[in-house]
């Protein structure tokens, strides 16, 4: 605490001017440490990494005040998106209390960030069926360690033009999201992942944890008023009160000395109660010279927002947004026609699921399981038999008769023959012929393997 004193050469009627000049002063320095940030006043470390975010997820953020601390910056007030209907209703909104970023360093362009700490972020979402109810999502915490930005002035090649869109972290970790629905909640938590690689190129070897989601099916199947009841109905009959979904997923990505991107990916989905769906992608490639094209439309599919591929319909404020049909795309056939894959491979591991089902359809139907399992096989070699060869049909026919008679596991997979490459406009052909496709590809099913 400051005080002044009066004296002989200091009247007393001085000491409230004197308190007011340092009220000021403080004022002042507040002032200078804590500001409005316009985007001109951004420092360039953080001025990229918002650019990037904009760019990667179609945002504009705005910030509302920027100060500069010990070892990196302060961000607060930071709105991602907003979207307001003509009667200034909010629709919908991405907000972060505040950002810390600290360690933030330029390295030959590239910018670099010891952490960055996400606090207090709101999103809130509309129902599909009713505008007016809103989904809110509180995400208490986000840490991104180690993370770096390239801005696209200092990309060098294609390569790294295309890794100018992204975001790269060593690690990242959400230890929860809180999503409250009108009726009902549930809580996301423990999301985690890594990542070491080329910074510039974004190659190298990523690996996810999604973590873990319980979610109360009886209260998640009323969101809809038209289906809910009967949905609820079906779940209870199935002994199904909770879903507890976790997954994880691994990607390796590498220029081979083809000149080529190559990408491998498996990644495993699911619920304990119900079973767990396996994704494997072997070397899906492009030419490094096309990745240019590759972004751009990355860019395009970014711009069409919520729309996808079934489009959307007027919403307040928003017009309507025809549907997409890749296609009838230049863009996207003239980036698939260079496009090459070794292999993919899709399994399901059942957890009681198949078994529940095949019981509930043999009460309504009034028959034994096998009965049910029976039928469904004969319906099964009359479709199948349409466009499988002999040989692969009989395979299918065992592998499935397997599964449901003891549901464990089925895998499916693809592979091109004799080992070699698939181009995917050839894959696109051969699914429209499929006696092409059997001489395209290596077909194997297999059950409880």
């Amino acid at each position: 605490m400051i005080r002044t004193e009066a004296s002989p050469s200091h009247p007393t009627a001085d000491a409230p001017r004197t308190r007011l000049f340092a009220f000021l002063a403080v004022l002042l320095m507040i002032l200078v440490q804590f500001t409005p940030a316009r985007a001109a006043e951004l420092p360039p470390a953080v001025k990229a990494l918002l650019d990037v975010i904009g760019l990667r997820y179609s945002l504009k953020p705005k910030v509302g005040a920027v100060r500069e601390v010990e070892n990196g910056y302060e961000l607060q007030d930071i709105t991602f998106l907003e979207l307001k209907t003509d009667d200034g209703t909010v629709l919908v909104s991405l907000h972060t209390d505040r950002m810390r970023i600290t360690g933030a360093r330029e390295d030959d362009g590239l910018f670099l960030y010891s952490r960055i700490r996400l606090e207090n972020t709101r999103a809130l979402l509309p129902l599909k069926d009713d505008l007016t109810k809103k989904m809110r999502v509180d995400i208490p915490v986000v840490d991104i360690v180690e993370a770096s930005v390239l801005p696209e002035a200092a990309a060098r090649d294609e390569l790294e033009r295309l890794a100018s869109t992204q975001l790269i972290a060593s690690a990242i970790s959400m230890p929860e999201a809180i999503f409250n629905f009108p009726e009902f909640g549930f809580t996301w938590k423990g999301l985690r992942g890594t990542w070491k690689g080329d910074r510039r190129k974004g190659t190298g070897i990523t690996d996810i944890e999604f973590g873990e989601i319980t979610i109360p099916l009886k209260k998640a199947a009323l969101i809809n008023p038209r289906e809910g009841r009967r949905n609820a109905a079906v779940l209870e009959r199935l002994g199904l009160t909770t879903l507890t979904i976790s997954g994880r997923n691994h990607q390796e990505t590498v220029v081979k000395p083809d000149a080529r991107l190559y990408t491998s990916s498996e990644t495993r989905i699911g619920a304990r109660e119900v079973g767990f769906l396996e994704l494997k992608v072997e070397d899906v490639s492009f030419p490094v010279a096309m990745l240019g094209q590759l972004r751009d439309y990355m860019e395009k599919m970014r711009d069409r927002g919520t729309g996808g591929m079934m489009g959307r319909p007027p919403r307040p404020g928003q017009p309507p947004m025809p549907g997409y049909n890749p296609l009838t795309d230049p863009l996207f056939m003239n980036l698939i026609s260079q496009a090459t894959l070794r292999g993919i491979e899709i399994g399901w591991e059942d957890r009681g699921i198949t078994r529940k089902l095949l019981e509930m359809a043999a009460e309504r139907e009034g028959r034994s399981v096998d009965e049910v399992v029976r039928e469904r096989m004969q319906k099964a070699q009359v479709v199948l038999a349409a466009f499988l060869p002999p040989e692969l049909l009989e395979k299918t026919l065992n592998a499935l008769m397997t599964y449901l008679r003891d549901p464990k596991n089925i895998r499916v997979s693809l592979q091109g023959a004799g080992g070699q490459f698939i181009t995917v406009p050839a894959l696109i052909s051969a699914f429209m012929n499929p006696q092409a496709l059997f001489s395209l590809l290596q077909v194997d099913i297999t059950a409880n393997k």
